[in-house]
């Protein structure tokens, strides 16, 4: 099963972005991921804060 999640990750275009409004604190305090699948029309997204 492990090979097929990895086939179908390598279909994907990735992109990894992050903010810099915390870099005073920690610079990965905010991150998010995104992946457009091989279709070209649905997107993964997953994104994170630390903030309070």
């Amino acid at each position: 099963m492990t090979s097929a999640v990895e086939r179908a990750a390598d279909l994907c275009a990735w992109v990894l972005s992050t903010s810099d409004w915390h870099l005073q604190v920690h610079p990965s305090m905010d991150v998010g991921v995104a992946a457009l699948r091989p279709d070209g029309r649905t997107v993964a997204v997953m994104a994170a804060t630390d903030s309070d």
